[in-house]
């Protein structure tokens, strides 16, 4: 199973903050997404195989970035963020103002093992 080292979902601009500084650039495994001539409404990350019995899908991020008429949906094991100056929620909690975030997924960083019933 992988683990995403920030959260196991995150999105990566609040609604608050999205209104203030919404030009970040992102990047998918080296691969832009986005960039800041373009405002962007979120950016959402989801592990992929977390929880599940069959790990084809562990150490996967599912990304998607929403701008202003345009979804770009991405698969990567690293998602970086960059702008002025953005919040973005983790599990539940906001976090922020950053200018910088890199979510990264270690497959196999966490395990529980659990006792037989």
């Amino acid at each position: 199973m992988g683990e995403l080292a920030a959260a196991e979902q995150a999105n990566a601009l609040t609604p608050e903050t999205a209104d203030h500084s919404p030009r970040v650039r992102v990047e998918a495994d080296g691969r832009l997404l986005a960039d800041v001539h373009r405002p962007v409404r979120m950016v959402q990350l989801t592990l992929q195989g977390a929880g599940r019995s069959d790990p084809a899908g562990a150490g996967v991020l599912e990304v998607v970035v929403s701008a202003p008429g345009a979804l770009v949906r991405a698969r990567a094991a690293s998602v970086s963020v960059v702008g002025r100056g953005f919040g973005y929620e983790a599990d539940g909690h906001a976090v922020g103002p950053v200018r910088a975030r890199t979510w990264t997924v270690h497959p196999g960083a966490w395990g529980l093992l659990l006792p037989a019933a």
